[in-house]
């Protein structure tokens, strides 16, 4: 995946804002959410790691994806070498790291970085999942698709496991959503 592909598809995705007022969100949330489908370059770009053709790595280096918030995660400001991984995401106990020899993304543990999930056989099968998510986010953000609804879940999440390259990440994307 091109990284402007990306931006572009995020932006797509945005929420309505008068959608939001009328869900009862403060115009402070409002303005961090439709902030976070429309990233802006970063002042100063970090050049460490910086793998052609990276999606993610570009992606964090580039802009202010830190503003994405999915799940329990939320993107770095910067990437960071650990454990033979590039390190990119971090949630409250665990962080989302791009394999160094396979170039696929997983999830692991802070304590013993223990593989605890695979997230996606690489960075842009990763971002396509991740805006298959957000899209969903930004529909119940909405009161479209109303979070407990399991058969529209379970479309999501069917697309997202495709996306992500198959059934061997669907525990991954199944946590996040339902």
């Amino acid at each position: 995946m091109i990284i402007d592909d990306f931006l572009k598809q995020l932006q797509s995705l945005a929420p309505n804002p008068v959608a939001l007022e009328k869900s009862g969100f403060t115009s402070g949330f409002i303005a961090k959410i439709i902030k976070a489908y429309n990233l802006e370059r970063k002042r100063e770009q970090n050049v460490d790691f910086t793998k052609q053709g990276n999606p993610i790595i570009e992606l964090v280096n580039q802009y202010d994806a830190h503003l994405i918030k999915f799940g329990d995660y939320s993107f770095n400001s910067i990437i960071e070498a650990e454990n033979s991984c590039k390190v990119f995401c971090t949630g409250s106990s665990t962080s989302l790291g791009i394999v160094d020899d396979t170039g696929s993304v997983i999830e692991f543990s802070f304590d013993d970085y223990t593989v605890l999930q695979y997230c996606a056989s690489d960075s842009s099968a990763f971002l396509q999942a991740l805006l298959i998510y957000l899209e969903l986010k930004s529909l119940r953000l909405q009161n479209i698709i109303d979070p407990k609804d399991n058969q529209k879940n379970q479309e999501f999440l069917d697309k997202c496991v495709a996306a992500a390259g198959g059934i061997g990440y669907f525990n991954f994307y199944k946590s996040l959503i339902f």
